[in-house]
């Protein structure tokens, strides 16, 4: 009988012999157990093994489990675990064998109690329909019967693409359900505070349409994705869907790494604050979108292991940005880096696990989960704060902007009263100039006269100059966009320092190349002033060579880009002088500045001008070899003008005789595109060479330069034109300003017409034009001062405060034919202008700023009188030394019809009366 017992209880626990851990005793005090003590593992790299090669395989080897946990890493062959247990109960236990780790593929439980047979569960796993769970459950729990003292041997095979954490726990029925109303308790506590917070913050970006706010919701909505997917819920939601369950996982982590990368650049202003993090971070999104792309369409093991480390870089990635940017002094960094803290510990820690470096126990196993939820409950009152740091930022910067834009309106103000102030006395000054080199006077009188207008006129473009860059300061200068021919715009800008340019014998002359467009459409008015400035300069600073305008194409598939160059051979620029040649108030020295004379503002304003029209001058100098000027412009289409002059007949011969190189092969070439051919001789002697050469050419017409002429004898004109003949060429003669010719002298050489240097290829296509048409020689355009059209009988009232200027404004009138009737203030006009009724005045000139009523409210007062009395709106033009645009525009919101600046422009008043009363 004792043998028999000996036997029976050797053969009892005969099954633990052949483990090299103990068996597990289910007590009656216990009712929740860790297997890893009684467990043993093997790895099956064939990934063939079933059941039964395990069980007889005797030269397999199990492991016995030397940490806490079994923690495999990315392992993806499939491994097997084995244990027993012992139910030591008075009763047969009901027990829960539970794999607490969701992220497996596969997993098989095997169980057989004593010699009896083996019993199997349906394969369970993210690769098996949630269904099949006997037990649905978020991780992977089955269900056996333990008979009292009988050893229970227990089998499970799990295989995963992700890392494989294998946590074995036996629990009884009540553990089990007290365990998992924890767990679900936990998980249902930070599901509902991530809606709760994504609901919120939703709310808040709808409302103040911050992105932050909006990359906030996306990061929180992509955090909250991965923890749906990495515990379990997903199967239970997404139950038919065993292929996306597998890789939700991994393109969650990728998505959340987009969205904290965007989130982590807007919320810190990287773009502001460090470009280079800022390009970092949208590298890192990119990367991150496309490897979320790829997740999707190839295998989850290539990319489980990038994923992990992908989340190891992001958030060394962001803890360094919000470090520097909190060194940096950006305030929002610090709760940025607080509220990060969170969850970068929870990241490390599920990072570390997942590489098998730490082991899975209860803090790991949680540590993401609370680590996530205490970053978005603190990174939500970070943006709080962040929105107030940016409210009293945005406060502050509107308190600054009020004090500039009070400061610029007291400076533009200042600059306002001092231009009136200064105009005023100047008007003066410059119409009683105009009257008295209108009067007899000697040679020496009228140069002194010159002199002292040409001063004047100084003074005004200086007070212009100020007045533009206070503009451009303050942000209120606006382009207009009207269509203009370009070629005759820059041709009579050039042509405005004819005069200057032959007292300092300087050939100056433009060209425009084949391909430029003739008409665009842009801003004429600053482009104008761009050049007169930029041609003034070179004038200014050339004692000898020459001056050329040149406008090209610098890409020909471009054609409405325009490239504008101003070359001079004049004293050109150093290195140094270059550097702050567009600065405000400066010159390339003081030397220049003494030697020359001006502001400095020119070149300064021209610089904001370009920049204005989009686009960037530069500058080429050395030092005694000259200077050139570049910009390009992009102009629009502009639309073409009927009016202009063109050439109706074809093959058109012209001889050209001048001294500038230059200049004869810039017509030449420009001639080309209008279908003229242009000859030409740099002297008279070679002039002759080349008729005598091609005695039998004949030319539609001859061009002679007259500064070849020595001391203005036209014989060798008269020579030149006995070569030609009984030709029929046209003689055209180009003269330096104001230089005299004899009317004999004119009539005796045929010359035909006469036109005054610098002369561009749009005025000699003018000139070529009226030469060969079929218009009267008498009527032909020998160029000379034109009378002043006359309005005699036309009636106009005058307002004006100042006596001198009405002395001034009286005069000018005159010589129009008007006799203008004088009063002193706006009262008085209106006054005036009731008593005036019955024969009412046509026009009134009508100065703003005046005593007792001003320019404006007298204008409204016209108006009225007007409407009373059913008049016919009389024509009234502000005359005011007010400059500024604001003024013109307040002048025609008052009622007035124009506005004319001091001094009086007599061509710009002669514009007026033409416009409308011719």
């Amino acid at each position: 009988m004792l043998v028999k017992k000996t036997i029976l209880i050797l053969f009892m626990w005969l099954p633990l012999t052949i483990y090299a851990n103990e068996v597990l005793e289910v007590s009656v005090n216990q009712e929740k157990y860790n297997l890893i003590n009684s467990a043993e593992f093997f790895i099956d790299k064939t990934n063939r093994l079933t059941l039964e090669d395990v069980q007889n395989d005797s030269s397999l080897e199990f492991k016995p489990v030397l940490k806490e946990t079994l923690n495999f890493g990315h392992e993806t062959s499939p491994i097997w675990v084995r244990s027993s247990l012992i139910n030591k109960t008075m009763h047969d236990k009901e027990l829960y064998f539970q794999i607490d780790y969701a992220r497996l593929n596969h997993v098989d439980f095997f169980w057989k109690v004593g010699n009896g047979a083996w019993q199997k569960h349906p394969t369970v796993g993210l690769n098996h329909p949630y269904a099949d769970r006997e037990i649905k459950y978020r991780t992977y729990v089955f269900k056996f019967t333990a008979p009292v003292n009988e050893v229970v041997e227990l089998y499970a095979r799990v295989q995963s693409t992700h890392a494989v954490f294998v946590p074995l726990l036996i629990t009884t029925s009540s553990s089990f359900n007290e365990v998992s109303l924890v767990d679900r308790s936990i998980i249902a506590a930070y599901f509902g505070l991530m809606i709760g917070l994504i609901i919120y913050n939703t709310f808040i970006f709808l409302s103040i349409k911050d992105l932050s706010y909006f990359y906030y919701v996306c990061f929180m909505v992509c955090v909250f994705y991965f923890q749906f997917s990495y515990h379990g819920l997903h199967t239970s939601f997404f139950t038919n869907s065993p292929w996306w369950n597998d890789h939700s996982i991994i393109a969650s982590i990728f998505l959340t790494i987009t969205a904290g990368s965007l989130f982590t650049r807007h919320f810190l202003h990287l773009k502001e604050y460090s470009i280079l993090l800022n390009r970092i971070l949208i590298f890192l999104a990119f990367i991150s979108f496309i490897l979320t792309v790829f997740s999707i369409t190839i295998g989850t093991y290539y990319l489980a292991t990038v994923a992990s480390f992908s989340g190891l870089i992001f958030c060394v990635m962001a803890v360094s940005v919000g470090v520097i940017l909190w060194r940096s002094g950006y305030k929002p960094a610090k709760y940025y880096l607080l509220s990060w803290g969170f969850l970068i510990i929870g990241t490390v820690v599920l990072v570390l696990r997942s590489l098998n470096l730490i082991p899975t126990i209860a803090f790991s196993q949680w540590a993401f989960l609370a680590g996530s939820a205490g970053e978005a409950v603190l990174l939500s009152f970070a943006m709080a704060y962040r929105i107030n740091v940016l409210e009293h930022e945005k406060d502050e910067s509107e308190k600054a902007v009020i004090r500039a834009q009070a400061e610029n309106n007291a400076k533009s103000e200042f600059l306002s009263k001092m231009s009136h102030e200064i105009r005023t006395p100047l008007n003066g000054m410059l119409g009683m100039i105009y009257m008295l080199k209108d009067s007899r006077l000697d040679k020496d009188q009228v140069h002194y006269l010159d002199i002292a207008h040409s001063s004047g006129r100084a003074l005004l473009n200086v007070i212009d100059d100020v007045l533009d860059y206070s503009k451009i300061a303050a942000g209120k200068m606006e382009l207009e966009q009207v269509s203009f021919c370009l070629e005759k715009l820059v041709n009579e800008s050039v042509s405005l320092f004819s005069m200057y340019a032959h007292e300092k014998n300087i050939d100056l002359y433009m060209s425009v190349e084949a391909g430029v467009p003739q008409f665009v459409e842009g801003d004429p008015t600053r482009l104008r002033q761009v050049i007169v400035n930029l041609v003034s300069n070179a004038l200014k600073f050339t004692d000898h060579g020459e001056i050329h305008v040149r406008l090209s194409c610098p890409n020909p598939q471009d054609l409405y880009r325009v490239r504008f160059s101003v070359n001079d051979t004049g004293i050109g620029i150093s290195t140094e002088g270059i550097q702050k040649l567009f600065k405000s108030f400066s010159q390339a020295d003081n030397s220049t500045t003494r030697r020359y004379g001006g502001t400095g503002l020119g070149l300064a304003i021209c610089q904001e001008f370009i920049r204005l029209m989009g686009g960037e001058i530069d500058v080429v100098s050395q030092p005694d070899q000259g200077t050139t000027f570049v910009f390009d412009l992009l102009f629009s289409t502009g639309h073409p003008d009927d009016s202009l002059p063109r050439l109706e007949k074809d093959d058109l011969r012209v001889f050209l005789v001048s001294g500038n190189v230059g200049y004869c092969q810039a017509m030449s070439e420009q001639a080309k595109t209008w279908g003229v051919k242009i000859d030409y001789a740099i002297d008279i002697e070679d002039a002759h060479l080349a008729i005598q050469a091609n005695p039998s050419t004949s030319y539609d017409v001859v061009i002679f330069d007259m500064s070849l002429l020595p001391d203005e004898n036209l014989l060798p004109i008269k020579q030149l034109y006995d070569h030609f003949g009984s030709s029929k060429s046209k003689l055209l003669l180009l003269t330096a300003y104001l230089q005299p010719l004899d009317k004999d002298d004119i009539t005796d050489l045929m010359i035909d017409q006469i036109i005054v240097k610098p002369t561009g290829p749009y005025e000699l296509k003018e000139a070529i034009i009226n030469l060969l048409s079929d218009i009267d020689s008498s009527q032909k355009k020998i160029r000379s001062v034109t009378k002043l059209p006359q309005f005699p009988g036309l009636k106009v009232l005058v307002a004006e405060d100042n006596t001198v200027n009405q002395m001034v404004i009286k005069a000018i009138l005159q010589k129009f034919s008007i006799d203008a009737d004088l009063v002193e203030n706006g009262q008085q006009a209106v006054d005036l202008f009731l008593r005036q009724l019955k024969s009412p005045y046509q026009m009134v000139l009508m100065d703003i700023e005046m005593p007792e009523m001003d320019g404006f409210m007298a204008t409204k007062r016209i108006r009225e009188i007007e409407r009373i009395y059913h008049l016919p709106e009389t024509v009234i033009f502000a005359l005011s030394a007010h400059a500024l645009k604001e003024h013109e525009k307040e002048s025609l919101q008052s009622g007035m019809n124009g506005h004319l600046k001091k001094p009086i422009n007599v061509d710009k008043l002669e514009k007026a009366l033409i416009q409308w009363f011719k």
